[in-house]
């Protein structure tokens, strides 16, 4: 689970006083205090006395998980949820028809969560093109699959349980991995996103594939152990339990929604 929301000391090297940057820092927030006096934060000196420091150039910050929203002063939800985004990977008719029911009831209550913050939504569906323009023959996997993924084939539309909403993004991938022929990498970078939610199927080859690439490229990530499916059930357990973990935040699509909760 991501932390909780908490107080941590940052040290910073004592300034002389009448330091500008300090004093026109507590000024500031002084003011704002006076505008506002629900919003009052402690004083620099009343801040560290209660820390058992009186030093001037100690700071006092506020630690959050990266996918859980705060609201400011004003009420409005910090802009950082526009650093996260819930990926929705591979859920179309053919692919993932075998899915139990609890399958589609985790990733409803995921997607609604996201919904319900202002977490970006971003589907990611896969479609190959016909012949070996599509897939290579030295791509045994995706050979074997292309006559059921390929450009017309039946079944490629996401499940209508699950539809995007106009506010989501769905874009289309020709590999494992979402960021392969997807765009993905250039709408992540516009969005300003650091942090990724993922879930879908399979677990064994959408997920790991995109957990592992996006692990290489130091997104933060979290990973809804009970919105992802696997056909192969050992292997799903044995991802969620052993490998995933190692790279990212493993939990269920209920305690990922308690997390970003107002």
């Amino acid at each position: 689970m991501a932390p909780s929301l908490g107080e941590l000391e940052v040290d910073q090297p004592a300034l002389p006083p009448g330091s500008p940057s300090i004093e026109h820092a507590i000024n500031v927030e002084r003011r704002r205090q006076d505008r506002d006096p629900d919003r009052a934060l402690p004083r620099p000196e009343s801040a560290a006395a209660s820390h058992g420091s009186s030093a001037r150039g100690e700071a006092i910050v506020t630690a959050w998980s990266p996918c859980r929203p705060q609201k400011g002063h004003n009420g409005a939800v910090n802009t950082e949820v526009t650093r996260t985004a819930l990926l929705v990977l591979d859920v179309q008719t053919v692919i993932v028809e075998p899915a139990p029911e609890s399958f589609f009831v985790a990733m409803r209550r995921a997607v609604d969560a996201a919904h319900e913050v202002g977490i970006q939504v971003i589907y990611i569906r896969v479609e190959l093109r016909p012949g070996h323009v599509g897939v290579s023959p030295r791509n045994k996997r995706l050979t074997r699959l292309q006559p059921l993924l390929q450009q017309g084939a039946p079944g490629l539309e996401i499940h209508p349980s699950l539809a995007p909403e106009e506010r989501d993004i769905v874009l289309t991938k020709h590999r494992v991995s979402s960021f392969v022929g997807s765009g993905l990498d250039v709408v992540l970078s516009s969005l300003g996103v650091t942090y990724l939610v993922l879930a879908g199927v399979s677990t064994s080859t959408a997920v790991l594939g995109t957990a592992m690439a996006a692990a290489d490229m130091d997104f933060g990530l979290h990973v809804l152990s009970d919105a992802c499916f696997d056909a192969r059930t050992d292997a799903h357990d044995l991802l969620m339990e052993d490998v995933l973990p190692a790279m990212a935040t493993v939990l269920s699509a209920e305690e990922w929604a308690a997390s970003i909760a107002h």
